[in-house]
């Protein structure tokens, strides 16, 4: 389900967009009569990005929405290296 395992979300007037750690999408909700919440629309991230593996996860971190962009944050990139944890077993920062 993908509100139980919601890692974002920024609103927007009576538009709210919400990021699944375990999707490569933002969803899109928009507020009906009442304080409901309804006309849901799925945004892939594939669709607008170059990505290596597009039905892979994008552990999307944060949403933010400046005039009228939508920004998406996510914790995996294809160009940042992995540091791998030195012999006493943390980080090599230097590396």
């Amino acid at each position: 389900d993908m509100l139980s395992n919601a890692s974002a979300g920024s609103r927007v007037g009576n538009s709210l967009f919400v990021a699944a750690d375990e999707r490569a999408a933002v969803e899109r909700f928009v507020r009906l009569d009442h304080g409901r919440w309804g006309d849901h629309a799925r945004y892939r991230l594939a669709d607008f990005l170059d990505l290596a593996d597009p039905d892979a996860e994008a552990d999307v971190e944060g949403l933010a929405v400046d005039g009228d962009w939508l920004w998406v944050l996510g914790s995996h990139a294809r160009t940042r290296r992995k540091l791998e944890k030195a012999e006493n077993a943390s980080i090599d920062l230097k590396r």
